[in-house]
């Protein structure tokens, strides 16, 4: 009877340690896939691209050669020492920038898609609709135009 209580002992323990490792594993997986879901835009500054997270901080850099680097926000000012971007225009980004859209100019005001077609916006707060409108027609623009978003619309220039 002696030997039975010390095997469902082991066996017990064993069992709990090999639970607490898969939930130690699971939250250390959670932990690595946070980072990629991070993502947000990168940054082209100093010659390389600088890839920023939702919380507006750089946490990695890639050289020139790098070629997965959209979408790409310009017009915009990095703090080097704090690698953090310091400039109150994000609030006019979207929080998920579709995959479609290759660069946003938040100087120029105008956001290039991945067919190469330019829409200029008149307001930086047009950016998120003028996305949220590219999401049903970015398809159509022609390669290379220049368009203009205003009023909910899409003009061709």
């Amino acid at each position: 009877m002696r030997r039975y209580v010390v095997f469902i002992l082991f066996y017990s323990i064993c069992l709990f340690s090999w639970v607490i490792s898969l939930q130690g594993n699971q939250v250390i997986e959670e932990n690595n896939t946070k980072k990629e879901d991070d993502y947000w835009f990168s940054i082209y500054y100093d010659e390389r691209f600088w890839k920023v997270n939702t919380d507006e901080k750089v946490y990695d850099v890639y050289p020139v050669d790098y070629l997965n680097v959209s979408p790409l926000v310009t017009g915009v000012n990095l703090d080097v020492l704090e690698g953090k971007i310091n400039d109150n225009t994000l609030i006019y980004l979207p929080s998920k920038i579709p995959d479609f859209v290759f660069e946003i100019n938040i100087a120029e005001k105008y956001i290039t898609t991945q067919n190469s077609a330019i829409v200029y916006v008149t307001d930086l707060s047009d950016i998120i609709p003028c996305i949220n409108t590219l999401k049903m027609t970015f398809r159509y623009l022609d390669f290379g135009k220049i368009y203009l978003y205003r009023n909910g619309r899409i003009y061709i220039l």
